[in-house]
Parts: C-alpha cells; structure tokens; sequence
C-alpha cells in the first residue's frame, strides 16, 4: 500500500496502520496454514512507515505488527486457542525543551489464551486469559485479564441465559485490555478494563410466541481502591460501582 499525505477521502478505509487512507506505506503478508484435521496455524505481519508527521510523532517513523494464532479442534465441543501478537512503534519521548521531540520505540505485547467447551446440548463454556506488555522507552507495564462465559439454553425452551464474570488487573491505561461483550440485539459493548477490579453481566431473552421477544441485560463493575469514577468528566460519580441495566422488546410481524 501507499497512501499519499495529501490523499484526502471521507469514505475510504483501506488496509492500514491509521485510521484514515493517508501518509502511509506499507507492505502486509498473510499465512494460512492447516498442520492436521484439527490444528490451523495463522498470521500474518505488517512492516509499516509514515513518511509525514502524525498525532504525537513530530517526525517521519515506522513501525511493524506481527500476529501468529494456533487452533486446535480435536471435537465438535471442544476448542482452543492460543495467540500471541506484537506491535511496534515509534512516538515522542518528552521533549525536554527541545523543538522536536526525539522518538522513542514503544512496544505491545499480548498474549491470549481462549477454551470454548459444550458439555452438553445447549450449555456452552468459554473462558480467557490475558496478558498485556507494554513499553515505552525503560517504563514496562503489564496488566491481566481472566473470563468465564456462560451460554445456557435448553432444546425446545424459549429462554435463553447468558453470562459472563471477569477479573482484571491494569494498573496502567496505555496496557488497559479490551473485551466484546454479548449484549442486546442492534447494541454495541467493548469495554476497556482499566484498574483493579471485577465485572459480570446476565443476559436474559424469551421469546413470548411467534411475535414477542424480549431481552433484559445487567452489568456491574468493582472498582478496588477507588472513591470516585470517571473523575473530572460528565459522567463523574462517587463511589467505586458502576452498574448498567438495559431492556429491550421487538414485535415481529
């Protein structure tokens, strides 16, 4: 790829580092590779530069992301993965008086564990453990993440459980870790686990009939060692919980 610093476009969105399709070269290549019946290795790694300044670097840089991912299969109820990814970059160090900054190379790391078990019809178990590195100059922070999931609905019942109970610890915004959450139909949750503490959420959905269906959905997080959240927004509370309850119904016709 190759991205001009002057390409302007609204609706664009190519493979890239950026966000946008502008002041970018690169090369990305992908691998696809099943060993057995029941193991896949993938990947892929991506060598990148930006010829132009960017937000918080004030000089030309590069950087690359490698990812490798294994898959092992050996039932239809049984399944793991473990993947490991690496991204490094260049951005400002502290200036220290002077015009520009001089670069330094900052570096993540993260390390996934998944296992994804159906003992039985209608009952599936999911849990992960994660671990995030990251590093900018001689300042290493490290943070950690742990889930069960729970997904429970008997053949022929028209409810349907689901839930998930997480524990986190990142004590260091820029090694926060991100997890997708189930939630209800037309809505979006990717939360960021930033600090020290536990989160859980249950989803409920019963179909009423041939027409109704309803969801009701409850999330709480705990925040250890915490007097007041989201401290100095719009959204600042005191105390160190914060729960969501979301309810929805839809009519089919």
């Amino acid at each position: 790829r190759n991205y001009g610093k002057e390409y302007q476009s609204v609706y664009t969105r190519a493979i890239g580092e950026s966000v946008g399709t502008q002041n970018e070269k690169g090369l990305l290549t992908g691998l696809n590779f099943k060993v057995l019946p029941v193991f896949t290795i993938s990947g892929y790694f991506d060598q990148f530069w930006f010829t132009w300044p960017r937000y918080r670097v004030n000089s030309p840089s590069k950087g690359n992301d490698f990812l490798v991912m294994g898959d092992w299969m050996p039932s239809k109820k049984l399944q793991i993965t473990l993947r490991y990814r690496q991204r490094i970059k260049e951005r400002n160090s502290a200036s220290n008086g002077e015009y520009v900054a001089p670069l330094f190379t900052q570096e993540q790391q993260n390390i996934r564990c998944n296992i994804t078990y159906s003992p039985l019809p209608g009952i599936r178990l999911r849990n992960r453990m994660e671990m995030n590195s990251y590093a900018l100059g001689n300042t290493i922070s490290r943070s950690y993440l742990f889930f069960q999931d729970l997904s429970l609905k008997p053949p022929g019942s028209p409810l349907q459980l689901t839930a998930r109970y997480a524990v986190f610890d990142a004590p260091d915004y820029n090694a926060r870790i991100y997890m997708l959450e189930t939630d209800v139909p037309y809505s979006f949750t990717f939360s960021g686990m930033y600090g020290k503490g536990q989160r859980f959420y249950v989803i409920l959905d019963y179909e009423a009939g041939r027409h109704w269906e309803f969801w009701i959905r409850y999330s709480q997080t705990w925040y250890e060692n915490t007097k007041v959240l989201n401290e100095g927004t719009l959204n600042e509370s005191a105390g160190s919980i914060r729960s969501d309850l979301k309810f929805q119904a839809r009519y089919r016709w």
